[in-house]
C-alpha cells in the first residue's frame, strides 16, 4: 500500500517523462496486484480457520491442470532464464480424477510460484507419479534451498522459506500454511526435501479416485 500511495504521489508532479510515468504506473500495477493477493490469502485464512473452506469435488483431469499452470508461468520462468518442465505420465483416461480443482490449482500454482521466487537459474520440475492408490505430485527446483531450522516451520503461519531473504521475496508466509490445508482437506499429505544451496523438492500427495473408473463401474450397475 505503501508503495502504491508514494507512486501516485510521484505521478502528480508533472517533471517526468512519459517512459518514467510508465514506470511508475507499472510499479502501482505490480503493488496492486502483491496487495490483492495479500488479501485474498487472508480471507481464504480466516475460512480455513472458522471451517467455512468447503471442499467441492468433481472430476477433473490432472494432466491439463498441470499444462495449464506449465502455460501460466513459462514466460516468467524464460524471464528469469529458468528451464521450466513437466510429467504427466498417466494418459488422459486415467489422468481424470474426482477431487477439487480449485484448490490443486491453488496448490500447484503456489508451489510453483515459490519455486520461482526462491530460485536465480536451473530448472524447475512439475509432475507426479502414481503410487498404489495415492498420486504423489512434485515440484522440484534447483533454487537456495531451505535450512534444517526453516523446513521445520515452513508450513507455519507468516513464516517464508528463507526469512532471510524478505526483501527480495514478496509474501506474508500464508501460501504454504493454506496449501497443506487444502492438501490435508483432499485427504493428502505435503512435506519437503531440501538442502541449502541445492534446492528443493515439495511433495503432496491425494487419493487416486479415478473418475474413469468410477464412470465404468456405474454403467455396470445401470447395465446389471
Amino acid at each position: 500500500m505503501n508503495a502504491i500511495l508514494g507512486f501516485v504521489d510521484l505521478l502528480k508532479g508533472s517533471d517526468f517523462s512519459d517512459f518514467e510515468r510508465g514506470q511508475f504506473i507499472e510499479y502501482i500495477e505490480n503493488s496492486g496486484h502483491v496487495l490483492l493477493n495479500t488479501i485474498n490469502e487472508l480471507i481464504e485464512m480466516a475460512n480455513i480457520e472458522t471451517g467455512q473452506s468447503k471442499v467441492t469435488m468433481s472430476a477433473t483431469n490432472i494432466n491439463e491442470q498441470i499444462e495449464s499452470v506449465y502455460n501460466f508461468f513459462k514466460s516468467k520462468t524464460d524471464e528469469k532464464g529458468i528451464s521450466f518442465s513437466f510429467n504427466t505420465p498417466l494418459t488422459n483416461e486415467q489422468a481424470m480424477i474426482i477431487s477439487d480443482s480449485e484448490k490443486l490449482n491453488f496448490i500447484f500454482a503456489n508451489l510453483v510460484d515459490n519455486a520461482l521466487k526462491y530460485s536465480h537459474d536451473g530448472k524447475i520440475e512439475l509432475g507426479y507419479t502414481k503410487r498404489g492408490s495415492n498420486l504423489e505430485f512434485y515440484v522440484k527446483d534447483n533454487g537456495i534451498g531451505i535450512s534444517k531450522k526453516q523446513k521445520k516451520i515452513i508450513f507455519e503461519k507468516f513464516r517464508q522459506g528463507n526469512e532471510t531473504n524478505t526483501r527480495e521475496v514478496r509474501g506474508v508466509g500464508l501460501g504454504l500454511t493454506i496449501t497443506k490445508a487444502f492438501v490435508e482437506g483432499l485427504g493428502g499429505k505435503i512435506w519437503v526435501d531440501s538442502k541449502e544451496g541445492r534446492g528443493s523438492v515439495f511433495y503432496f500427495t491425494t487419493p487416486y479416485n479415478s473418475a474413469w473408473e468410477t464412470e465404468i463401474a456405474f454403467k455396470s450397475e445401470l447395465s446389471a
